[in-house]
């Protein structure tokens, strides 16, 4: 497994400009902006793009032993700007990114990440307390062997290998001209009242001045993705 490394700096104080150190067939450098470099030499193996489910194809793919994503920040902020007017904050861009169907290896339909944000005492935790506590009462009831009092003492990895219920529901998108639906996360539910169809599909979530509510959905639709032309390898 490779080692991620994170370069942190101020604008100009020398990130991108550190890649000269390299030899031009050594690195796969993903140019996010799209930007010149500072300096003159040219590497072999660049792509120009800040879309998430294209570079991890293209990581897959690389015939170097070193990739380098520049400026990995703006992966998030181009896509922020983007939806912005259609996302709340910042988090649920990175929910979007994250339920990126295409950014996942095999073809399931059902995929995403159902986000829980952890009580920190302020005074918006109410709502997050109560959410807390009724998802891990039903991944508790799914799971015997867990008794969770997350307000004594947390530990997320107690939930790796468990299972429970997930509701989903269709969500309205607009992408580069095209629009359809997707599958996304909604809630979770007790492995019993899955089986037992003890629950209810929620009604789609549409964009803001959508008139698809008016319309009816005709299932799931795939979010479309650059091709991977443009490759250098």
């Amino acid at each position: 497994m490779g080692m991620p490394v994170l370069i942190y700096g101020k604008s100009g104080s020398g990130k991108s400009r550190s890649l000269k150190n390299f030899g031009e067939n050594e690195i796969f450098l993903i140019n996010v902006e799209r930007k010149f470099l500072p300096f003159r030499k040219k590497f072999d193996y660049v792509l120009k793009t800040d879309n998430v489910p294209k570079i991890q194809r293209s990581l897959l793919k690389m015939p170097t032993k070193t990739a380098v994503i520049d400026d990995a920040g703006y992966i998030l902020t181009n896509r922020y700007m983007r939806e912005k007017g259609q996302v709340k904050n910042t988090f649920e861009t990175y929910d979007n990114i994250g339920n990126d169907k295409k950014a996942f290896p095999n073809d399931a339909k059902f995929k995403g990440v159902f986000r829980l944000r952890y009580p920190s005492g302020n005074e918006y935790d109410e709502n997050n307390e109560r959410k807390m506590k009724t998802a891990l009462k039903k991944i508790c009831e799914s799971n015997s062997h867990l008794n969770i009092d997350f307000t004594k003492e947390w530990d997320g990895a107690l939930l790796k290998d468990c299972c429970v219920g997930v509701v989903f529901r269709e969500q309205e998108y607009n992408y580069k001209g095209y629009h359809g639906f997707t599958a996304q996360p909604f809630s979770l539910i007790t492995l019993s009242d899955l089986k037992d169809g003890n629950f209810t599909i929620p009604e789609p979530k549409y964009l803001k001045g959508s008139t698809a509510n008016s319309q009816q959905s005709n299932g799931f639709s795939d979010m479309p993705l650059d091709e991977d032309d443009d490759l250098p390898f």
